[in-house]
């Protein structure tokens, strides 16, 4: 769960500085094409540099929406681990 919890940290960054990056390029869809594919690499390797892989990582996620208390203890442990 940890290790969930510190990538989940590292891909928000990461989602907020692309999120950025993509409205900066409104328009050019060959440059909103080019970031979205850097963005979902950099994310993969935050995951696969956590120790979990993809799916693990993303099964993790979808069981936290479905379950608030889990959500919390995540969040919990993301604002105390780093």
């Amino acid at each position: 769960m940890q290790q969930f919890a510190d990538a989940s940290q590292e891909i928000a960054k990461v989602s907020q500085e692309y999120t950025q990056r993509l409205q900066e390029a409104q328009g050019d869809q060959a440059q909103q094409q080019e970031i979205r594919m850097e963005a979902n690499d950099k994310m993969i390797s935050i995951v696969e540099e956590s120790g979990l892989d993809v799916d693990t990582f993303n099964a993790i996620g979808q069981a936290i929406q479905q379950d608030p208390e889990l959500m919390k203890r995540v969040q919990q442990m993301a604002q105390s681990g780093s």
